[in-house]
């Protein structure tokens, strides 16, 4: 159960915009995530996006997030103000508090939209059409999709290789009524729920 948390707020300005800013922040809270994961094995800590917005037209993770553990030693472990110490212009770092007592639960989790070539493909080989048709098909009936908020990040391991494609980490947001319990990965989503308030 997740009772302590940080909270950071993005500040941009005329020359870093918002976007620019998640990019880089979220870049080194996902270090940072996936460093504790390799000395500790198990992940506990997750995130939240308490200004989160999402719809048919727009989609926003606002200027905040919230890191959340089940201790206070495990968010003084994974020593935030190291990891964003070279960002310290650009965001504002809380200390670590308690969560409210009433409070609700969601789960933050990556996206990944269907490439409509993909979902044509199968479609063909599921109906015995050509590519041309199933295209069509797919495109003539495809929902409208959500405009999932999303973050720029570049593949830490594909940099290595020197081809470093910037690929969007499209975040989805699911509310549940009661706690869920899970493991998170090194972007600090899924596993389980984190609180909302």
């Amino acid at each position: 159960m997740m009772k302590f948390y940080q909270e950071l707020t993005l500040l941009p300005d005329e020359e870093n915009d918002l976007y620019f800013l998640w990019s880089k922040i979220y870049t080194q809270i996902h270090i940072a995530l996936a460093d504790r994961q390799n000395k500790y094995g198990n992940q506990t800590i997750g995130v939240s996006f308490p200004q989160y917005r999402c719809g048919k037209d727009f989609g926003t993770l606002g200027a905040k997030l919230r890191v959340f553990a089940p201790s206070e030693d495990e968010l003084n472990q994974l020593n935030l103000v190291q990891w964003l110490g070279r960002l310290g212009d650009y965001v504002h770092l809380k200390s670590v508090q308690a969560v409210p007592q009433h409070h609700r639960h969601a789960i933050f989790k990556r996206h990944r939209p269907k490439e409509l070539q993909k979902v044509a493909q199968r479609f063909a080989r599921f109906k015995g059409i050509d590519l041309e048709a199933a295209l069509t098909h797919c495109q003539n009936h495809k929902a409208k999709p959500q405009n999932y908020p999303f973050i720029e990040l570049q593949s830490e391991t594909s940099k290595k290789e020197n081809k470093a494609p910037n690929f969007r980490l499209y975040i989805a947001k699911k509310t549940v009524e009661t706690a869920v319990s899970g493991e998170f990965g090194a972007y600090g989503l899924a596993g389980g729920s984190v609180p909302e308030f």
